[in-house]
């Protein structure tokens, strides 16, 4: 997945930021607040001083009067600031934001999560080009269809996330997570193996993913994950064939990598793992 991740903000050494107005670096007191106030928990994501996602959504966003009129009205807002430097931030903060992170499975930066007081994920979202007025319509449109997403497509997204998870525990040999295996017949026996293990699975999830109706408003929802699962198809069943460069094992071995670089890539759009 394209890292997705914020910018400008100021010393972690007091509670409220400024360069992010309206946001609370404390999560736990927004949480309360939201509980008390029965009001979703609007909560950001970010690598603040390193991520040049984040930077550009906190300047083309969350900056911007469209942005903070809509926002503050509706939501609490909080943020989870991981830095580079750690000079700026108490080791208490450190500590529970990295614990945040870990709790709600965030892989990429700029993320953007919706919970609701029990703190069940209500909706998440990311960087998206446009400008405030086109992120904001379409955060707004996102929760408004977000049940509906969960009733037809939710089940294919955790099947999704069942077969990703299964892949990355499957290639995680040498320590390397399948990115740097060091023996490299080795690594080439392993891909071909997961792809004839998974694809049976895929391929279910394609097929019953083509004949699931859904009403008119998912149908974009539906044409965006479609593509991702024909693509994993794809990649895994080229995995499952004989290698084009019998005789020159490097060439395979280059061949392996980027169908493994492919379907991790797919997988992530999907699951953001």
């Amino acid at each position: 997945m394209k890292p997705t991740h914020l910018a400008g903000l100021c010393a972690l050494t007091v509670l409220h930021c400024v360069a992010m107005t309206g946001f609370d670096e404390d999560f736990d007191a927004a949480l309360m607040r939201a509980r008390s106030d029965k009001r979703p928990l609007f909560v950001l994501f970010t690598g603040s001083d390193w991520c040049i996602w984040c930077k550009r959504l906190e300047s083309e966003v969350f900056s911007k009067s469209e942005f903070l009129d809509f926002a503050t009205n509706a939501y609490e807002l909080a943020v989870v600031d991981i830095p580079s430097d750690k000079s700026k931030q108490s080791a208490a903060r450190q500590k529970r934001n990295s614990e945040l992170v870990s709790k709600y499975n965030v892989s990429g930066f700029p993320t953007v999560l919706l919970l609701d007081g029990d703190e069940r994920q209500l909706y998440s979202a990311g960087y998206a080009q446009g400008g405030a007025t086109a992120w904001v319509e379409s955060f707004r449109r996102g929760v408004k269809l977000a049940p509906l997403k969960a009733k037809y497509l939710g089940g294919f997204e955790e099947r999704l996330k069942a077969v990703g998870e299964k892949f990355v525990k499957g290639m995680s040999v040498d320590g390397s997570n399948g990115g740097d295996v060091k023996d490299k017949k080795k690594f080439a026996t392993l891909l071909k193996s997961m792809a004839g293990e998974l694809l049976p699975e895929i391929v279910a999830i394609s097929e019953d993913l083509e004949s699931q109706a859904v009403p008119d408003e998912l149908t974009g929802a539906k044409d965006e994950l479609s593509p991702q699962v024909a693509q994993a198809r794809a990649a895994l069943e080229d995995t499952r064939q004989k290698p084009r460069h019998q005789g020159d094992s490097k060439a395979h071995v280059r061949v392996c990598r980027r169908r493994h670089g492919l379907f991790r890539q797919v997988l992530s759009f999907a699951l953001r793992l």
